[in-house]
């Protein structure tokens, strides 16, 4: 992200155990804010994604896979979405759908809980 984001998360303790069962790491959600600080630079969609430690997109100094290109290039959250799916360390992936204009902000919601308590 450029130095025109600022991203906030907030940890969620939301029940969603409806049989009463200790419920403490199947209903945690993780709130996350990212505000558009820059003047005149729309960005394209936002992704966000809960996963495990350890859970890397790329390496530095390595060439970047063909679905994080697809997102710096063309601004295109498919592919990496996709792939993101695929994996067994994501557990949830969310992305706007639309461009974040400058001085706006948006807020989204990804389930955590048990190892998956990254964001």
């Amino acid at each position: 992200m450029t130095a025109g984001v600022v991203a906030s998360a907030t940890a969620l303790a939301q029940d969603e155990d409806s049989n009463g069962a200790d419920s403490s790491s199947r209903g945690r959600r993780f709130e996350v804010t990212v505000t558009n600080l820059t003047k005149g630079q729309q960005f394209t969609p936002i992704l966000i994604a809960s996963h495990i430690r350890g859970l890397t997109l790329f390496t530095e100094g390595s060439p970047a896979s063909a679905e994080l290109r697809e997102l710096a290039e063309e601004g295109d959250v498919g592919p990496l979405t996709d792939a993101l799916q695929r994996m067994r360390e994501a557990r949830e992936v969310v992305s706007t759908s639309g461009l974040l204009n400058p001085g706006a902000s948006v807020t989204m919601t990804v389930a955590a809980g048990g190892y998956f308590d990254h964001k």
